[in-house]
């Protein structure tokens, strides 16, 4: 039931049963533990899934959690060729479609369909082979990166449709298969949860102390791996946004406030009363009203061009600004070419950028506008509708 689950998976199959009528399943995989220890929750699951006519089925199928097998090619084919036993007691075969969510699910459901009972959609989320390579869980053409491609290009070349989250992951996924191209779904957002208030904005920051400031919102995991979302990254950038406008405030909206993140600020000389962390995300609307903008910065790896991220989705959602950097390159590019934010690199003209930045912040009206056009849930719903019955005929 977390933030993402709700927003990208929930949401969206409510508005597919709701606008378009299908019968739908959601099939879930669990660690036995975990669908024991979790019971209630799975249950408060089933039960919003019921009220709108979607059917949960849960399966206590994953024994061992997959990341002891999937970093390396030698370990790899011992969870697919588990995966592919164990995928057989879903009874695949009872539906007219299958919608997979990632790399693993695809590629075994894709595989079990060599008779062709069924239609697949391959919906990558992200490119896996890069993006682990980023993560330093293996190396660009390594053979754990090679079987991983080998994967993917067998996923694609089984599913009737494969998609992707930006229009650069898509330029790169069309290339997987020649004259095979992705389709575009762009991340999507329950625009009523993030809605903007104005009343809520004032109130916050009287209560604060931030009338006078220009707050900076992150919203999102958090950690100290230098290589993804990482409490590092956001530190260098405000220290050096200090220098450019000292009247900043940065609240960071984490599932998890851990220890050793007030001492890497401190180290990039920001005070504690210049940030401010709030877990869980509750009350994450209040905050984004009481905010001027949100940041998303990342490491660069080879799949950086490619990235969006659903904060940079959920920031418009609210009408922010957004200050993002080229390890964003997707969301860079897309907030750069619609007037919505800045790309700003550390070496790249960074206290004229953000000068500018703060200058030019004021309007929410556009982007919520952009927002709701092309990332709200209804919006997102009406792709895949189409996906599906081009797929089903």
């Amino acid at each position: 039931m977390s933030g993402l689950i709700k927003g990208q998976v929930i949401n969206l199959l409510k508005c597919l049963r709701q606008q378009h009528g299908y019968n739908i399943t959601l099939i879930c995989i669990w660690q036995p533990w975990v669908q024991i220890l979790q019971k209630a929750k799975i249950n408060e699951m089933k039960n919003e899934l019921s009220e709108s006519g979607i059917e949960l089925e849960n399966y206590p199928l994953a024994i061992l959690p997959s990341r002891y097998f999937m970093y390396d090619y030698r370990t790899l084919p011992l969870l697919m060729g588990y995966l592919t036993i164990a995928f057989r007691f879903l009874n695949l075969k009872r539906f007219d479609l299958i919608h997979s969510r990632s790399y693993v699910p695809s590629y075994i459901v894709a595989k079990l369909n060599s008779e062709k009972f069924y239609k697949c959609i391959f919906d990558m989320r992200s490119l896996l082979p890069e993006e682990y390579v980023t993560v330093g869980k293996w190396s660009l053409g390594s053979p754990t990166y090679r079987l991983w491609k080998k994967y993917e290009k067998y996923a694609v070349n089984n599913s009737e449709a494969f998609i992707a989250v930006s229009q650069e992951m898509k330029e790169q996924a069309d290339n997987i298969i020649d004259g095979k191209n992705a389709d575009l779904v762009y991340l999507m957002v329950n625009m009523q949860r993030l809605q903007y208030d104005e009343s809520i904005r004032l109130k916050v920051r009287a209560q604060n102390s931030l009338v006078d400031k220009f707050v900076i919102v992150y919203t999102g995991s958090l950690g100290f791996d230098w290589l993804w979302n990482n409490i590092h990254n956001y530190a260098v950038y405000y220290e050096k946004m200090k220098i450019v406008y000292d009247n900043l405030f940065f609240v960071f909206i984490v599932p998890e406030i851990l220890n050793g993140f007030n001492s890497v600020l401190k180290k990039h000389g920001i005070a504690q009363n210049e940030y401010l962390f709030v877990q869980g995300d509750s009350e994450i609307a209040k905050w984004f009203s009481a905010a001027d903008a949100g940041i998303h910065v990342m490491s660069n790896g080879p799949e950086s061009h490619t990235r969006f991220g659903v904060k940079v989705v959920e920031y418009l959602a609210n009408g922010l600004s957004v200050v993002t950097n080229s390890g964003v390159g997707a969301a860079a590019s897309f907030v750069e070419a619609n007037g919505v934010g800045f790309r700003l690199d550390l070496d790249d003209q960074f206290n004229k950028k953000f000068y500018e930045f703060v200058n030019n912040s004021g309007d929410r009206k556009k982007k919520i506008e952009i927002a709701n056009s092309l990332f709200s849930v209804e919006s997102a719903s009406k792709k895949y509708a189409k996906i599906y019955e081009r797929v089903l005929n």
